[in-house]
């Protein structure tokens, strides 16, 4: 998202934002991705953007404190794409 894969604290500190193209990206779609490879089903449209999805983000936290050093906290993010009639 906007180029990278990695942020610091002080970075997200306010949150991460993006484009949806690139939100998209990261599920490994387009709005112009044929729902059939996502889901099979011979009624949908022949793109995403004609029918709708639901963008799913997981996160995954973790957390690691060592003896005199500071808590380190990593967050990985996930997307996933359900596709949906909206």
């Amino acid at each position: 998202v906007n180029g990278k894969s990695e942020w610091h604290e002080e970075e997200a500190r306010y949150g991460i934002t993006g484009t949806l193209q690139e939100w998209l990206s990261c599920a490994g779609v387009t709005l112009d991705t044929d729902p059939n490879t996502v889901l099979p089903d011979p009624t949908f449209p022949k793109h995403l953007r004609t029918m709708g999805f639901t963008l799913i983000f997981d996160f995954d936290y973790q957390s690691e404190q060592r003896l005199f050093s500071r808590k380190t906290v990593v967050c990985e993010i996930s997307l996933r794409l359900q596709v949906a009639w909206t």
